[in-house]
Protein backbone atom coordinates (compact mmCIF):
# COMPACT_ATOMS: atom_id res chain seq x y z
CA UNK A 1 0.00 0.00 0.00
CA UNK A 2 3.04 2.87 0.60
CA UNK A 3 4.42 1.48 -2.32
CA UNK A 4 1.47 2.28 -4.74
CA UNK A 5 0.74 5.76 -3.16
CA UNK A 6 4.08 6.92 -3.45
CA UNK A 7 3.93 5.77 -7.11
CA UNK A 8 0.76 7.72 -7.24
CA UNK A 9 2.78 10.81 -5.81
CA UNK A 10 5.16 10.56 -7.84
CA UNK A 11 3.19 10.36 -11.30
CA UNK A 12 1.32 13.53 -9.80
CA UNK A 13 4.11 15.32 -9.51
CA UNK A 14 6.47 14.00 -12.44
CA UNK A 15 3.19 14.02 -15.27
CA UNK A 16 2.48 17.70 -15.04
CA UNK A 17 6.20 18.71 -14.58
CA UNK A 18 6.61 16.87 -17.93
CA UNK A 19 3.37 17.75 -19.60
CA UNK A 20 4.60 21.79 -18.54
CA UNK A 21 7.92 21.86 -19.92
CA UNK A 22 6.78 20.28 -23.00
CA UNK A 23 3.64 22.50 -23.60
CA UNK A 24 5.41 23.71 -27.49
CA UNK A 25 5.48 20.24 -28.64
CA UNK A 26 9.18 21.24 -29.77
CA UNK A 27 7.46 23.91 -32.52
CA UNK A 28 9.10 27.53 -32.59
CA UNK A 29 5.52 28.73 -33.82
CA UNK A 30 4.27 28.03 -30.30
CA UNK A 31 7.12 30.01 -27.98
CA UNK A 32 6.35 33.26 -26.63
CA UNK A 33 8.65 35.49 -28.71
CA UNK A 34 6.74 38.51 -29.57
CA UNK A 35 8.11 41.13 -32.02
CA UNK A 36 8.16 44.30 -32.90
CA UNK A 37 8.07 45.35 -36.58
CA UNK A 38 11.76 44.83 -37.36
CA UNK A 39 11.65 41.88 -36.23
CA UNK A 40 12.92 42.43 -32.33
CA UNK A 41 11.41 40.23 -29.41
CA UNK A 42 9.64 43.22 -27.48
CA UNK A 43 7.21 42.35 -24.50
CA UNK A 44 5.17 45.31 -24.07
CA UNK A 45 1.84 45.88 -22.39
CA UNK A 46 -0.77 48.96 -21.30
CA UNK A 47 -2.27 47.80 -18.09
CA UNK A 48 -5.10 49.85 -17.26
CA UNK A 49 -4.93 50.80 -13.29
CA UNK A 50 -8.36 52.89 -12.66
CA UNK A 51 -8.12 55.71 -9.54
CA UNK A 52 -4.48 55.60 -9.75
CA UNK A 53 -2.32 58.92 -10.45
CA UNK A 54 0.46 59.30 -13.21
CA UNK A 55 2.61 59.93 -10.12
CA UNK A 56 1.67 57.04 -7.33
CA UNK A 57 2.38 54.24 -10.33
CA UNK A 58 5.87 56.21 -10.88
CA UNK A 59 6.72 55.56 -7.36
CA UNK A 60 5.54 52.13 -7.62
CA UNK A 61 7.46 51.47 -10.63
CA UNK A 62 10.59 53.28 -8.84
CA UNK A 63 9.79 50.66 -6.18
CA UNK A 64 9.37 47.63 -8.32
CA UNK A 65 12.62 48.43 -10.16
CA UNK A 66 14.61 48.75 -6.56
CA UNK A 67 13.23 45.42 -5.31
CA UNK A 68 13.17 43.57 -8.23
CA UNK A 69 16.94 44.24 -9.09
CA UNK A 70 19.35 44.52 -5.99
CA UNK A 71 22.43 43.94 -7.33
CA UNK A 72 24.51 46.95 -7.43
CA UNK A 73 24.87 46.94 -11.39
CA UNK A 74 21.28 47.05 -11.88
CA UNK A 75 20.18 50.56 -12.05
CA UNK A 76 18.02 53.21 -12.75
CA UNK A 77 19.48 54.39 -15.89
CA UNK A 78 16.83 57.00 -16.76
CA UNK A 79 13.63 58.40 -14.59
CA UNK A 80 11.38 61.93 -15.52
CA UNK A 81 8.44 61.85 -12.82
CA UNK A 82 6.75 64.52 -14.70
CA UNK A 83 6.87 62.52 -18.11
CA UNK A 84 5.82 59.25 -15.56
CA UNK A 85 9.18 57.74 -17.48
CA UNK A 86 11.10 55.39 -15.67
CA UNK A 87 14.07 52.90 -17.31
CA UNK A 88 16.74 51.02 -16.23
CA UNK A 89 18.72 47.45 -16.85
CA UNK A 90 18.69 44.49 -15.01
CA UNK A 91 19.10 41.00 -15.21
CA UNK A 92 17.02 38.04 -14.11
CA UNK A 93 19.32 34.47 -13.17
CA UNK A 94 18.00 31.09 -15.20
CA UNK A 95 19.42 27.85 -13.94
CA UNK A 96 19.93 25.55 -17.16
CA UNK A 97 21.18 21.82 -17.34
CA UNK A 98 23.98 22.36 -20.10
CA UNK A 99 25.69 19.22 -19.78
CA UNK A 100 23.72 17.43 -16.69
CA UNK A 101 24.96 20.26 -13.80
CA UNK A 102 23.16 23.44 -12.68
CA UNK A 103 24.64 26.17 -13.99
CA UNK A 104 23.26 29.61 -13.44
CA UNK A 105 22.87 32.18 -16.79
CA UNK A 106 21.93 35.98 -16.63
CA UNK A 107 19.03 36.94 -19.28
CA UNK A 108 19.55 40.93 -19.07
CA UNK A 109 17.49 43.63 -20.26
CA UNK A 110 16.27 46.79 -20.59
CA UNK A 111 12.85 47.84 -19.10
CA UNK A 112 10.59 50.63 -19.26
CA UNK A 113 7.57 51.94 -17.53
CA UNK A 114 5.67 55.16 -19.07
CA UNK A 115 2.81 56.16 -16.78
CA UNK A 116 -0.09 57.77 -17.14
CA UNK A 117 -3.08 58.70 -14.88
CA UNK A 118 -5.30 55.48 -14.69
CA UNK A 119 -2.53 53.69 -16.89
CA UNK A 120 1.10 52.82 -17.92
CA UNK A 121 2.73 51.08 -20.86
CA UNK A 122 6.25 48.63 -19.19
CA UNK A 123 8.20 47.49 -22.43
CA UNK A 124 11.03 44.77 -21.99
CA UNK A 125 13.46 44.51 -24.73
CA UNK A 126 17.33 44.63 -25.82
CA UNK A 127 17.43 41.19 -23.71
CA UNK A 128 20.52 39.23 -23.71
CA UNK A 129 21.87 36.17 -22.56
CA UNK A 130 24.85 36.07 -20.71
CA UNK A 131 27.07 32.87 -21.72
CA UNK A 132 27.72 31.03 -17.90
CA UNK A 133 30.77 29.33 -18.53
CA UNK A 134 32.39 32.74 -20.47
CA UNK A 135 31.05 35.72 -18.02
CA UNK A 136 30.49 38.86 -20.15
CA UNK A 137 29.93 36.74 -23.36
CA UNK A 138 26.17 37.85 -24.24
CA UNK A 139 23.82 36.42 -27.12
CA UNK A 140 20.45 38.66 -27.92
CA UNK A 141 17.43 36.39 -27.36
CA UNK A 142 16.41 36.79 -30.87
CA UNK A 143 19.49 34.58 -31.31
CA UNK A 144 19.50 32.36 -28.32
CA UNK A 145 15.84 31.52 -29.50
CA UNK A 146 16.24 31.38 -33.14
CA UNK A 147 14.83 28.41 -35.49
CA UNK A 148 18.38 28.22 -36.36
CA UNK A 149 19.86 27.55 -32.79
CA UNK A 150 16.66 25.39 -31.44
CA UNK A 151 16.54 23.41 -34.61
CA UNK A 152 19.28 21.21 -35.88
CA UNK A 153 20.09 20.86 -39.67
CA UNK A 154 18.29 17.96 -40.33
CA UNK A 155 14.68 19.83 -38.68
CA UNK A 156 14.99 18.01 -35.64
CA UNK A 157 14.66 20.03 -32.32
CA UNK A 158 17.25 20.44 -29.62
CA UNK A 159 15.77 19.39 -26.55
CA UNK A 160 18.12 20.87 -24.33
CA UNK A 161 17.42 24.35 -26.54
CA UNK A 162 13.61 24.08 -25.62
CA UNK A 163 14.37 23.26 -21.88
CA UNK A 164 16.19 26.55 -21.75
CA UNK A 165 13.41 28.48 -23.58
CA UNK A 166 11.06 26.73 -20.88
CA UNK A 167 13.32 28.48 -17.99
CA UNK A 168 13.12 31.71 -19.69
CA UNK A 169 9.54 31.67 -19.98
CA UNK A 170 9.21 31.31 -16.74
CA UNK A 171 11.39 33.43 -15.88
CA UNK A 172 9.85 36.51 -18.14
CA UNK A 173 6.39 35.62 -17.60
CA UNK A 174 7.06 36.01 -13.58
CA UNK A 175 9.09 39.20 -14.60
CA UNK A 176 5.81 40.25 -16.49
CA UNK A 177 3.45 39.43 -13.86
CA UNK A 178 5.21 41.04 -10.97
CA UNK A 179 6.08 43.88 -12.51
CA UNK A 180 2.38 44.30 -13.06
CA UNK A 181 0.83 42.67 -9.50
CA UNK A 182 3.74 45.76 -7.83
CA UNK A 183 2.75 48.86 -10.15
CA UNK A 184 -1.04 48.15 -10.42
CA UNK A 185 -1.48 47.11 -6.20
CA UNK A 186 1.84 48.50 -4.40
CA UNK A 187 2.32 47.37 -1.13
CA UNK A 188 1.03 50.16 1.77
CA UNK A 189 3.26 52.32 2.19
CA UNK A 190 6.85 51.75 3.60
CA UNK A 191 6.96 53.61 7.26
CA UNK A 192 9.65 56.01 7.74
CA UNK A 193 9.98 55.45 11.27
CA UNK A 194 12.76 53.24 11.88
Amino acid sequence: MKHSLLIITLICIAVPAFTQSNDHNFQYKYLYLPRDTDGNIVYQEVVEADGKSSDELFTASRLWFLDTFKSSKDVIQYEDRQAGIIAGKGFAEVLVFPLGYAVVSKVWMDIQVEAKDDRYRYTIKNIEWEDAATPGLKNSIETVFSEEWMYRKNGKPKPKMFEWYDKYYEMITTLESSLKSDISNPPPTRSTDW
